[in-house]
């Protein structure tokens, strides 16, 4: 998959007919994974390539600044997973205020300058253009208009439930990783560079963990201690995680009176996840892993005792080697 980031790299593809979808596609959840075979197959058709048109950034955080938007995936996390979808490209834009103010047709039209757009599919619930054109027979007036074909997706129902990225966005907050992996078709992921925490889990626990913080605009699954698999240095293991707030984060039974410098310089309101990585002792401060969460074992719980925390970590361990190891074999396409 080809990842363009302007018009002007758009420009390396005039003279290729292209099909172009036009979305935020938060989750690349699995109607998300039907309009892409969709597109796809209507390239084919037409002898093009298919282009998928996305936002670095969200047009509900450009409209409404002051709200606190959260979202299944970050830009980095969208086009990893959109690369397994076999989309030919990505032309991942910043939506500001010279694509706000266009309207539908201006927005289409202006993409034929640097390519030859020979046709369009568009969800059901696509609205384009600052005069929001939605709905099946707006979006065909729109392309007849513009001179380009246009094909309609229907919502994705599967056991009469539409599966939609707000609805994702519900359970991965409410703790219900199944759900929400049975819905995006793959499990819900972290994909961010591993930083230093204190380092009590290895030192006095005995037990490592790989710390990432979470960008400020990426949705945390609700605080507790799940079972998942980290995709690390070519491997995939099983891994239990624990995700909490930075305060959880800098406290601990085991605290040694360093925890108010850990993880400087991280906003207040950050999230954390730490993991352990089930047999595996490489280092990998800097890297950038990938963390799938497949179950939630329990909420938080605070420990009166090193040993009592040492204890209940080792159950966590063991539960997340059983769960994980049944789960983590169907997801294996998303290496």
């Amino acid at each position: 998959m080809q990842v363009l980031r302007s018009y002007t790299e758009l420009g390396q593809w005039a003279d290729v007919p292209v099909v172009i979808s036009v979305g935020f596609f938060d989750g690349v959840h699995r109607g998300h994974q039907v309009l892409v075979n969709t597109l796809r197959d209507e390239a084919a058709r037409l002898n093009a390539k298919s282009l998928l048109i996305t936002f670095s950034n969200s047009p509900r955080q450009y409209h409404y600044p002051d709200g606190h938007w959260k979202f299944l995936m970050t830009p980095e996390e969208k086009l990893y997973a959109l690369a397994k979808t076999g989309v030919d490209a990505v032309l991942m834009l910043k939506y500001d205020e010279s694509i706000c103010r266009q309207p539908a047709a201006m927005f289409l039209r202006g993409l034929s300058h640097f390519a030859e757009v020979n046709g369009a599919v568009f969800g059901y619930d696509t609205s384009i253009g600052s005069d929001l054109v939605s709905g099946e027979d707006g979006l065909k007036e729109l392309c007849r208009e513009v001179g380009m074909e246009c094909r309609i997706v229907a919502a994705y129902s599967p056991e009469h439930t539409t599966i939609k990225s707000s609805l994702l966005r519900q359970y991965v907050g409410e703790g219900r990783m199944k759900d929400a992996a049975e819905m995006m078709g793959h499990p819900y992921f972290v994909l961010s560079r591993v930083v230093k925490g204190r380092g009590l889990g290895k030192d006095r626990l005995e037990i490592p963990t790989a710390n990432q913080i979470l960008p400020q605009d990426k949705l945390a699954p609700l605080e507790g201690i799940y079972a998942g698999s980290a995709l690390v240095q070519e491997q995939y293991l099983p891994a239990a995680i624990a995700v909490m707030d930075l305060t959880r984060a800098r406290s601990s039974v085991v605290d040694t009176g360093s925890g108010g410098n850990s993880y400087k310089d991280v906003p207040a309101d950050a999230m954390i996840v730490e993991s352990h990585i089930l047999d595996f002792s490489g280092d990998i401060y800097g890297e950038v892993i990938r963390l799938d969460f497949h179950s939630r074992i329990r909420d938080w719980q605070d420990f009166a005792t090193e040993a009592e925390l040492r204890e209940r970590m080792q159950q966590d361990i063991s539960l997340t080697r059983e769960l994980s190891e049944a789960v983590r074999r169907g997801w294996e396409k998303m290496k």
